[in-house]
């Protein structure tokens, strides 16, 4: 075979296998996306191993087919899954949904029409805004936390690190870790164990850092990496990301009832102005929204939390 004639070869062996790839992607169909990918990987095999038969001297240019084709798939298919993985939670969020009777009709703004309430009347009124949430298993809240909510163009972010990961299928527990900002041994059991409002990613060894530390001022830290720190006593939120913190904390403390102890509060109060709400904050809440059939009141009204003395 001539040189032209196996480079063209080469390059039918690869166009093969990107077209039907790029028609894979077009289909609606995550699971039939794997296994068509996976007979087209396997055709594209066996014309490479003949190929490699013939024309054992075309090794090194073989081998590099190879190695993008191994790429294209696995691209296929880990976003295949993603979809496979979360794609029946939200169904099943959306039946549950379809079957109840969510809180009154539904208008832009859920919470219109407090701007003159107060104290305990206004944490009663969100209460009853608020306790609408479908409840979630909390293996699928994790799968939506990394595989959908916190998930752009398939990197996922660490809230107190900042460090980004490449996240295409669920990650290992040695690299991340779900957050739950108000901890569990503090009463975020039940539905609220898997509430998304106040699930987060981390990295790994942040979240054992800050374990079930309540959130304040360091001014010693013992532990720092990205603005956030630790004295072992006290965990301070990266000034990025503390407004969000606050917001997911006066929402948890509405929704099911748990006092914020008043060191801890004034602090949140703080970083609640510090740090405003951002687009990014109020796409996830909107997102939750979709999903869970809730929102966080704090990030729609921020001035709430002028209008209530003490959570």
């Amino acid at each position: 075979m001539s040189m032209q004639k196996r480079s063209w070869c080469l390059t039918t062996v690869f166009a093969t296998f990107l077209t039907a790839s790029v028609c894979i992607a077009a289909t609606p169909q995550p699971a039939q996306q794997g296994d068509q990918a996976e007979r087209v990987q396997k055709e594209a095999a066996r014309l490479l191993e003949n190929i490699e038969s013939a024309h054992p001297d075309a090794l090194p240019q073989l081998v590099k087919v190879r190695e993008r084709l191994d790429y294209l798939y696995r691209q296929t298919t880990t976003a295949a899954e993603k979809r496979d993985e979360v794609v029946p939670i939200l169904q099943d969020a959306e039946r549950r949904a379809a079957s109840r009777k969510r809180y009154g009709r539904r208008s832009d703004d859920p919470f219109a029409g407090l701007g003159q309430t107060s104290d305990k009347s206004l944490i009663k009124e969100l209460n009853k805004r608020v306790s609408t949430n479908l409840e979630f298993e909390y293996s699928a809240s994790r799968r939506i936390v990394f595989l959908t909510l916190d998930n752009h163009d398939g990197f996922v972010e660490c809230i107190y690190t900042g460090n980004t990961h490449h996240v295409t299928q669920m990650p290992s527990n040695t690299d991340m870790n779900i957050e739950h900002s108000w901890p569990q041994s503090h009463g975020a059991t039940g539905i609220a164990k898997a509430d998304l409002h106040h699930l987060f990613p981390t990295d790994t060894e942040a979240n054992s850092i800050r374990g079930s530390l309540s959130f304040g001022t360091v001014s010693r830290p013992t532990w720092e990496k990205g603005g956030s720190k630790c004295d072992g006593t006290k965990f301070e939120v990266r000034p990025a990301f503390r407004g969000n913190i606050a917001r997911a904390q006066f929402y948890f403390s509405v929704r099911y009832g748990k006092e914020i102890p008043n060191a801890v509060e004034s602090v949140l109060r703080e970083w609640n102005k510090s740090d405003p709400v951002d687009a990014i904050e109020l796409d996830r809440n909107n997102k939750i929204d979709q999903i869970q059939h809730n929102r966080n009141p704090f990030i729609d009204h921020p001035e709430f939390t002028d209008q209530i003395k003490d959570f």
